[in-house]
C-alpha cells in the first residue's frame, strides 16, 4: 500500500506534512544544518527565568552529526502541530532523548529500556 503524500496548509499558515512531503521537509532541514545539531535554537537550551527565579538551560553545545539526527519540533506537535520550517530543529539522538524521552522517530527514545 502506497503511503499518502501530502502537504496541508492551515488557515492560520501552520503546514502539516505527510509520506514524501514530510521526507522532502526533513531534508531542508539537514540542509539548512549543515550537518550541525542546532541545540542553540531550542528554549530548553537557553538560560531564562521563569516566575523571576534564574533557571540555566541544558549544556548542550553545537557539533557536527552529518545525518544522524532527528527532527524537533521547537512548539510541540501535539499543542499545534506545525511542520515548517521556523518550527523545526536538527537535533542530535541524545539531546532529542533528554528533551523529549517519548517515542521518537517510531523507535523507543531511551535504546536502554
Amino acid at each position: 500500500m502506497a503511503v499518502k503524500s501530502r502537504l496541508r496548509i492551515l488557515p492560520d499558515g501552520r503546514e502539516i506534512c505527510s509520506g514524501y512531503q514530510w521526507e522532502k521537509r526533513k531534508k531542508e532541514l539537514r540542509e539548512r544544518a549543515g550537518g550541525m545539531c542546532e541545540s542553540y535554537l531550542l528554549p530548553e537550551c537557553q538560560d531564562s527565568t521563569v516566575d523571576g527565579r534564574w533557571q540555566q538551560g541544558l549544556e548542550h553545545k553545537s557539533h557536527f552529526i552529518g545525518d544522524n539526527g532527528d527532527p524537533h519540533h521547537i512548539v510541540k506537535r501535539s499543542k499545534a502541530r506545525d511542520d515548517r520550517l521556523c518550527n523545526l530543529a536538527w537535533i542530535c539522538r541524545p539531546l532529542h532523548i533528554a528533551i523529549d524521552n517519548r517515542k521518537i522517530g517510531g523507535r523507543k527514545g531511551n535504546p536502554n529500556r
